[in-house]
């Protein structure tokens, strides 16, 4: 199969390029997704939510008034769920207030407000609604297909390879690619440069870096459902996570969010079921089956935890994408820092550059060296989404040029929705003019 362009990954990221590709280009598009359904972690993942953050675009708009008006969708503030802050706990529910007020982060919105707002939702609506803003253009959703070669010569990506148990293999073309894979698979095995783990100080002069690199990752996070339906998921728990228990949970060392669901279920978010340095050093399996033994055995403790009442729910379903924070991060143009995001960007370098705004914490769920409240919104420039190797290829998603503290604030759903419609619009004025990807000129419409 040809196309104009090629999207590998259904995440965020994917879906604000393909739905800008559906609603604007005309351009012939594959969306190309390993999983069944699309939303990446948004949605498969579990993290059915939008973080308070500044937004740009109109897409999470327009997907936030559907799911309000379906009644699937909800803006909450968060309250503490134990007493004293024993354990950091935090429970969302309604707070009646307008989808706007989700639009800030920094110094958590005023100081009127001691918590911050975020928008819930329910994760097959989203995936509708999601799909309902790029099918109604020319763009080839083809779920449960994983990226299998890249064919990449002087300098550009001819064709990729997909496979699907089913189907087997096909080849794709495209003029231009964009990777919103979370592991950015495409740009790796096209040969770009690729960072995985912390940064030394000696690399950005971060001041939050350690002297020396080491093998640490934002945690992992095994999300579950719970609800009062009747249904009970059994998980096999193969493994004795005894020590892990003793040693984190009953020591009060583990985090939890548990997100209402406008019917009334629960989001469970552990914070997090195992660091990320201990989940990639394992084998995959293993790590699984590790993670799900711990899954259990929280449960087990949290539904008998005497300070919360959790009466009558039962473990509905444990969701079957990891909640992976990071993996691989593109060594790309520009690599954005956490000094950018202190000397709030744009600089003069930048000035007409900036693509995106983003304001949530410096969050590394304990595996890092920050965590910190960001005080003003920050810029994302273009270049972070250029490879050096490359000229057709864009990175939209988590794996774009951040450092490993950068990336650790501007992760989150609707900043990779924006990355996404940026780099289509960059696609489509590549393909009307001419020019490569990192030559492209920015429009208003790209600018936020």
């Amino acid at each position: 199969m040809v196309y104009d362009v090629v999207v590998i990954g259904a995440g965020m990221g994917g879906c604000g390029a393909a739905a800008w590709f559906a609603k604007k280009s005309g351009l012939k598009v594959a969306l190309i997704e390993k999983y069944d359904e699309i939303g990446g972690t948004a949605v498969v993942g579990g993290v059915n939510c939008f973080e308070p953050g500044v937004a740009q675009g109109d897409l999470h708009a327009i997907l936030a008034g559907k799911l309000l008006g379906s009644g699937e969708g909800q803006v909450q503030k968060s309250t503490p769920g134990f007493p004293n802050e024993k354990i950091c706990c935090r429970i969302s529910a309604d707070s009646g207030d307008p989808y706007a007020k989700t639009l800030r982060r920094a110094g958590f919105a005023d100081a009127s407000e001691k918590y911050a707002r975020r928008f819930m939702f329910d994760d097959k609506a989203m995936a509708h609604a999601l799909r309902e803003q790029i099918e109604r253009g020319n763009v080839d959703i083809k779920t449960g297909w994983r990226l299998a070669e890249a064919r990449a010569e002087n300098r550009r990506i001819k064709s990729v390879v997909i496979e699907n148990a089913k189907y087997g293999r096909e080849t794709v073309e495209g003029s231009l690619y964009i990777d919103c894979s979370g592991d950015i698979v495409l740009a790796r095995r096209a040969g770009c440069s690729v960072a995985f783990g912390g940064d030394s100080k000696d690399e950005f002069n971060e001041i939050s870096a350690p002297p020396e690199k080491r093998f640490e990752l934002n945690g992992v996070s095994y999300i579950f459902r719970i609800s009062k339906s009747g249904a009970e998921h059994k998980i096999d728990a193969t493994e004795n996570v005894e020590e892990w228990f003793e040693k984190t949970v009953a020591a009060n060392k583990l985090g939890v969010c548990l997100n209402y669901y406008p019917n009334g279920d629960i989001n469970v978010n552990m914070l997090p079921t195992m660091g990320g340095g201990e989940y990639f050093s394992l084998p995959q399996k293993k790590a699984e089956a590790v993670c799900l033994s711990r899954v259990s055995r929280f449960w087990d403790w949290l539904k008998h935890n005497p300070h919360i009442d959790l009466a009558g729910y039962g473990l509905a379903s444990v969701f079957p994408l990891p909640g992976i924070r990071e993996t691989y991060r593109l060594r790309g143009a520009y690599v954005l820092t956490q000094n950018d995001i202190l000397a709030s960007l744009p600089s003069k370098k930048f000035k007409n550059r900036i693509i995106a705004y983003a304001d949530h914490a410096l969050d590394s769920h304990g595996s890092g060296p920050a965590c910190a409240e960001v005080d003003k919104p920050y810029g994302i420039p273009y270049e972070c989404m250029i490879p050096n190797e490359i000229d057709n290829l864009a990175v939209a998603c988590r794996g774009a040029s951040f450092s490993q503290i950068a990336a650790s604030s501007c992760r989150l759903s609707r900043t990779m929705m924006r990355l996404g419609e940026v780099a289509a619009m960059a696609c489509g004025q590549a393909l009307k003019t001419g020019r490569l990807l990192r030559d492209i000129e920015l429009t208003d419409e790209m600018r936020p």
